[in-house]
């Protein structure tokens, strides 16, 4: 069994894990698959004692070049098409949305295949059987490292720690116990550090620390009680927000936050009144197939018989919090933003309408597992994630499924005792943390989904931006991206440094993105996504590969000036005017680079003495926004960043060795050179048969063989595929 993945474990260290709130479970679920070695993947290098033949020492037996499928990247259709009847009748959308590109839903590790049988490493987000889940569990910091000492002594190594209510309430409420090994079969286990190496506390525990030192100060500043009303919005805790602000209001009334907040509080305690015509439209459209989550909400979310009534729940809970952490990081700013006296809508379905409404509605880009259409005013969320990681990890874990340990069983019902007595209770725990990596990436995928989209659809509901303007996709996605929580991260975020999207642009900026001047114009103008390559081939095809990198820069970009322009005190007042520069602009009328250009300078005063676009200007602004970036950091980036490189440096070494073999492949089992168009034989399962290369070009990129009768078929890639985005 490819086992590499935990040696990174000695890089890392795993003491931090030990004593840590947040850990994060990594899984490489290729090693467990043998896959064979295939053209567009890598050439089989002769295993070393213990290694099936054909593999890498301690690595892949050849991995074919797959990446996540991204998601169109156009600006928003600013056709007016209606609401057609019927929809949930009709089939989905032929090929299937795009996925998040590396919507790292898989661990780092990327490769694209080439015609020749080389490996080429690309990007660390395009292979998607490497799995990273981040989970926060409960227990006494230090208690954790105890039992792994005493087990150790034993001869085992469990540890228990507790969920907690970010998978669901009802691991929290029954108090569940998770047992956790620091090294599987499948991966590993970290702890998440800070830049120093030290273990992260909850954020609720760090918001209760901060909350007593105000406390111990006797009468807070208005400035220290101000501080810590931004920390505890840009950590999710959204209800905890109105506490911090009810204390500033008392501290100081006439605070320009403080008279936002008390204005924005009374609106969003005030239902909506009404439901706008998009309702009754999209109500009708749908028929009876379609139910209504009761309550008195901000939403009205409407589900089918494919979602079940939990998750539909779950949505508008996520969306309500969305919609009050919206209007109360504006009120922060000192700006009371109307709240509209109407219900959004949202539908969560199941993945075949999905596809089906996408292609039905004049929807933007889909977003992780979501989309939101202008026109018609309506989210859109599929049920289930649909990337190909996770569909990796659902699959890998069948086999734990044919031991008898049922998914919806292992978290919720407490082990017997011949599980805990077989392979000193190893087998089991791992059970537990891939199943707990599968409810982690749920919930991932619906927390970015849901904050995401409802951002986009707030920008119009708020008044921000008219619904009746093409805007950019650039400023629609920045602002998205900038209220999400996005995927990876450790704790529900709202306007903080990406977990996602800050490593990346850290990367594309010492590349790709060296010249500010350009890239500012590239983004603005929407030159990054109008330039992004057809998505028409496969998955596992350098075609698909372009797609993805262009797909990711554009929205990379994006996020980074949308943060810069929101956070940056000299800039918040002109992104405002851009706001109405765009509402000024002719109705449903796609803008072109000169318009765009013309609305952006306007806005933040980058003009000459007639009115015009001062290139000098907008190059220092360009400079200003990358200077910015540059102080920006995530509060676990160093230990994200290794991981990344750990991987990195893995898949260069593996290239290397694939360069170095492929001048003469030798059969390990006859020692002979392999003819041109076969592949070095392997050690098969029982039943299995090496495959034959297919002639050159049939497949670009790489092929999967068909699947034996007796090993585990590789991971399916689905139709549909990131959840990212």
């Amino acid at each position: 069994m490819n086992r590499w993945l935990l040696a990174a474990v000695g890089l890392l260290g795993s003491a931090g894990f030990a004593t840590a709130d947040y850990v994060i479970l990594v899984a490489n679920v290729a090693s467990e698959k043998e896959l064979r070695t295939l053209p567009g993947g890598m050439p089989g290098v002769p295993g070393g004692p213990g290694a099936p033949g054909g593999g890498v020492r301690g690595g892949f037996q050849g991995v074919p070049g797959m990446g996540n499928r991204g998601m169109p990247g156009g600006m928003p259709g600013a056709g007016n098409r209606g609401m057609p009847g019927g929809l949930p009748g009709a089939g989905g959308i032929p090929g299937g949305m795009r996925g998040m590109p590396g919507g790292m839903r898989g661990m780092p590790g990327g490769m694209r295949g080439l015609p020749d049988g080389m490996m080429e490493a690309t990007d660390v987000d395009d292979v998607p059987y490497f799995i990273l889940a981040i989970v926060e569990v409960k227990g006494s910091r230090g208690d954790v490292l105890k039992q792994f000492q005493k087990a150790q002594q034993r001869g085992v190594a469990l540890a228990q720690v507790k969920l907690t209510d970010r998978l669901g309430d009802e691991y929290e409420k029954e108090n569940r116990t998770v047992y956790l090994v620091p090294r599987t079969s499948f991966g590993e286990i970290h702890g998440l550090t800070d830049s120093n190496g030290k273990s992260l506390p909850t954020v609720r525990q760090q918001f209760d620390k901060q909350i007593d030192d105000l406390k111990t100060k006797g009468k807070a500043s208005t400035e220290d009680i101000f501080k810590l009303a931004e920390w505890t919005l840009s950590h999710g805790l959204i209800d905890k927000f109105p506490l911090v602000m009810d204390k500033l209001v008392e501290s100081d009334k006439g605070h320009p936050a403080a008279v936002a907040y008390l204005k924005v509080k009374a609106d969003l305690d005030r239902p909506p009144s009404r439901d706008d015509a998009s309702y009754a439209a999209i109500k009708k459209a749908l028929g009876n197939s379609y139910k209504e989550v009761p309550g008195q909400n901000h939403y009205a979310v409407l589900y089918n018989s494919a979602v079940a009534a939990s998750e539909a729940k779950s949505h508008l809970d996520q969306l309500e919090n969305s919609f009050r952490g919206f209007y109360y990081w504006f009120a922060l700013r000192g700006i009371a933003l109307p709240v509209p006296d109407y219900r959004q809508v949202a539908v969560v379905t199941g993945e075949k309408d999905f596809h089906h409404f996408h292609k039905a509605l004049a929807a933007g880009p889909v977003v992780v597992d979501g989309f939101f259409a202008r026109r018609e005013n309506v989210a859109v969320m599929a049920s289930r994630r649909l990337d190909e990681s996770y569909d990796a990890l659902n699959k890998f874990y069948q086999s734990w499924e044919d031991k008898g340990f049922h998914r919806a069983d292992v978290l919720l019902k407490k082990p017997t005792p011949m599980q805990l007595a077989a392979n000193g209770g190893q087998t089991f725990a791992e059970a537990q943390m891939l199943a707990m990596m599968l409810k982690s990436l749920e919930k991932e995928a619906e927390l970015a989904t849901v904050s995401h989209d409802a951002s986009r659809q707030l920008l119009f509901a708020s008044g921000l931006l008219p619904s009746n303007v093409v805007v950019p996709e650039w400023l629609l996605f920045g602002m998205g991206s900038f209220f999400e929580t996005p995927l990876q991260s450790p704790w529900p975020s709202l306007g903080a440094p990406s977990a996602y999207y800050l490593p990346r642009w850290q990367e594309l900026k010492g590349k790709e993105l060296k010249n500010p001047g350009q890239t500012l114009r590239g983004v603005i103008t929407d030159a990054f996504f109008r330039s992004i390559p057809s998505s028409e081939g496969k998955a596992d095809s350098a075609e698909r590969h372009a797609y993805d990198a262009a797909l990711r820069k554009a929205r990379t970009a994006s996020w980074s000036l949308a943060y810069f322009l929101a956070t940056s005190e000299r800039r918040f007042e002109g992104l405002m005017r851009y706001f109405k520069e765009l509402g000024k602009m002719p109705r449903d009328i796609e803008l072109d680079d000169d318009i765009l250009l013309g609305c952006f300078a306007r806005a933040f005063g980058l003009v000459d003495r007639d009115n015009k676009l001062d290139n000098a200007k907008l190059d220092s602004l360009a400079r200003e926004w990358y200077s910015h970036m540059d102080n920006v950091h995530f509060e676990s980036e160093s230990t994200i960043k290794k991981i990344r490189e750990v991987f990195r440096d893995k898949l260069k070494e593996m290239q290397d060795q694939a360069s170095k073999g492929s001048q003469e492949q030798v059969d390990p089992q006859t020692g002979q050179p392999n003819q041109p168009g076969t592949v070095p034989q392997q050690n098969p399962r029982p039943g299995g048969v090496p495959q034959p290369r297919p002639p050159q070009g049939q497949r670009p990129g790489g092929y999967r063989p068909q699947p034996q009768p007796q090993p585990q078929p590789p991971p399916r890639v689905p139709t549909p595929p990131v959840r990212r985005r």
